[in-house]
């Protein structure tokens, strides 16, 4: 983002840091915080919204009230849409985007976690996880993926395989697509947009044909 705010890491950080986090603040003035869904900060080791303000952070939108007042707090921190933590010692991982967030029945459900999961799998060269739309439960977890060359996990072994190395039953996918190929916004990410229209349109037409 062009707003701020803006990190890095430091040359006497262990490599754990350096390559799994942002790391701090860039201007010693700048303030972040992790928010709860009500605006509270919450404490290291706990998955947020990144929110910051300071020197290093832009002062609003020209001319444009009504969305400073979504994107700013009351007391000036402005929110990033980045879902983040700190660690111990403050540096900053980012683990998603707020929107991408899955809600499953009131219990938020990080599509970032899921993915890695998915992706320690041996059989699975790429996936993609977004929420898919459910009468009950408003939204229930759907995983995209693309098999590795040759490999044809079925769903029941990828959710043993989840489950072995930790996974809660929240996190297990309640659906499964397998693709050959994942649909790539311009800038190379995963075009999650355009995956949830078609797991709309599929679920229609399985209705349909009931």
């Amino acid at each position: 983002m062009s707003e701020g705010p803006l990190c890095r890491t430091r040359l006497n950080d262990d490599l754990k840091t350096v390559c799994g986090s942002v790391g701090k603040p860039i201007c010693p003035d700048d303030e972040f915080r992790i928010l709860d869904d009500a605006g509270r900060a919450l404490p290291a080791e706990t998955d947020g919204e990144l929110a910051a303000r300071g020197p290093g952070v832009f002062a609003g939108y020209l001319k444009n009230p009504e969305e400073n007042q979504r994107a700013f707090t009351t007391d000036g921190f402005f929110r990033t849409g980045d879902l983040a933590r700190f660690d111990r010692s403050g540096n900053v991982t980012i683990t998603g985007r707020i929107k991408d967030m899955i809600n499953r029945g009131g219990e938020k459900i990080s599509p970032a976690q899921v993915e890695k999961l998915l992706l320690a799998h041996p059989d699975i060269a790429d996936a993609a996880v977004i929420g898919m739309p459910d009468r009950a439960l408003g939204e229930k977890v759907c995983a995209y993926l693309r098999p590795a060359a040759g490999k044809t996990p079925t769903p029941a072994e990828i959710a043993a395989f989840m489950t072995a190395n930790g996974a809660s039953k929240l996190l297990l996918p309640e659906r499964f697509e397998f693709v050959d190929v994942l649909p790539l916004t311009e800038a190379g990410k995963h075009d999650k947009k355009a995956l949830r229209e078609e797991i709309k349109q599929k679920l229609a037409q399985e209705e349909q044909g009931e």
